[in-house]
């Protein structure tokens, strides 16, 4: 509707864009969590889990995890680096603390 309406899609949700979560910024760049995943180093589960809780894993990764996953979202949603830290913040202070032991199985 937003591309009909020639509006960003943010415009058109019920959120705030100074309120919109992880999984927001990812639907308001057109993404399923399936397509988002495969620019990310993890699954489209485990992507859910970082939209949920905020946690993201390390899985090898040889750099600072969540700075490449800022990185990385920024590119791929569209939006300044500062959105994506924001969105991950407000994630981390509602979700409760699930361990991140094993991510093996996402």
């Amino acid at each position: 509707m937003a591309v009909r309406l020639q509006v960003p899609p943010e415009h058109l949700a019920e959120v705030a864009p100074h309120q919109a979560t992880l999984a927001d910024l990812r639907h308001w760049a057109g993404l399923t969590a399936q397509d988002a995943a495969a620019h990310f180093w993890f699954s489209r589960w485990s992507l859910l889990r970082i939209e949920k809780t905020g946690q993201i894993p390390a899985l090898g990764q040889p750099n600072d995890p969540r700075q490449v996953f800022i990185a990385t979202a920024a590119d791929l949603y569209a939006r300044p680096c500062a959105a994506i830290l924001a969105a991950l913040a407000r994630t981390e202070q509602r979700a409760p603390t699930l361990p991140v032991t094993d991510w093996t199985h996402f």
